[in-house]
């Protein structure tokens, strides 16, 4: 089996960090390297990773607070393995995944990446549903991919991917790839397209990891103050062709209107003002009710070939 690397960004998670390396350390991967990288944690991280030490987990702790996605690529360049997991420090690995999608890996030498399902769980560990379950097993084009994600997640607003604690990188295909630092919340699927300019998707049947639902989770606040549609905005500009713009835009003012529906307060009004910069109040309308309709037919594309 080839090295693989599981690198931990953590900060301020006390509570959940110890079943997290737990998780890595019972994969049973031979040659598997764990990494934990502390983000300068406060709340007792730090020591209670020490114990960790005597079972050969390498332990970082960075000079300064780095930020979120910053401590992403402090854990890139410590990882020297030929895959690479970034598992989040409130999440596990499901038992025995990171073998099955080594092999996968290894028999399909053109995947840059491989997503797996998803299971989120509360923070006492309590079942809460599935998610990046949407598209079927198999292989997809990398070079069209994000294309294929706008199309689908615009119209449904469901991520077919999973959090970077459910995908393992090919090293060779990511190279000097880095996440960018000034995203909040969509450094993740950035990074992910830009791996896959060098290969192919490969989406894995089976659950990778669990991911802890909780309010202190980085990507709540973004949700309410609208900075997750305005990146979603900037990734569309950056990665689909100009000729779709007008109709993406459209479904995304929809989905503004509908998260100022749904919410109360200020979240509303910021999403109802987001909207109409994103769109003509009448073009924002009809991305509503395309996004009504699109549900309803929106379906996934189908992978190239069944993952084997």
């Amino acid at each position: 089996m080839p090295a693989c690397t599981v690198a931990i960004p953590v900060f301020n998670q006390r509570a959940f960090i110890e079943r997290a390396v737990r998780s890595a350390l019972a994969q049973g991967v031979d040659g598997l390297e764990v990494v934990v990288v502390d983000n300068r944690s406060e709340d007792g991280t730090w020591e209670a990773l020490q114990p960790f030490v005597r079972q050969g987990v390498r332990l970082h702790r960075n000079a300064s607070n780095l930020g979120l996605f910053g401590n992403f690529n402090r854990c890139l360049e410590l990882a020297g393995s030929h895959y690479l997991r970034l598992l989040a420090g409130d999440d596990v690995l499901a038992s025995g995944s990171l073998r099955a999608e080594l092999e996968l890996m290894e028999r399909n030498p053109r995947l840059a990446m491989l997503s797996t399902r998803g299971r989120f769980v509360s923070p006492d560990g309590a079942a809460m549903g599935a998610f990046a379950d949407d598209f079927a097993a198999g292989i997809y084009d990398g070079g069209s991919f994000a294309r294929t994600w706008f199309d689908y997640y615009a119209r449904t607003r469901r991520n077919p991917l999973n959090y970077p604690s459910g995908v393992l990188f090919r090293r060779a295909a990511i190279g000097e790839l880095r996440f960018e630092e000034r995203w909040r919340t969509a450094g993740d699927i950035d990074f992910y397209f830009k791996a896959l300019r060098h290969g192919d998707l490969g989406i894995a049947a089976f659950a990778g990891c669990e991911v802890t639902r909780h309010a202190a989770q980085a990507h709540v606040g973004p949700n309410l103050d609208g900075t997750a549609i305005r990146e979603q905005l900037a990734l569309l500009e950056r990665y689909v062709e100009t000729s779709e713009h007008a109709r993406l835009r459209k479904l995304l003012a929809g989905t503004c209107l509908a998260l100022a529906l749904m919410r109360g307060g200020a979240s509303a009004a910021i999403h109802w003002r987001l909207a109409r910069e994103i769109a003509s109040l009448p073009g924002a309308l009809g991305g509503l009710a395309a996004l009504a309709a699109g549900r309803a037919w929106a379906r996934p594309p189908r992978p190239e070939c069944a993952l084997a």
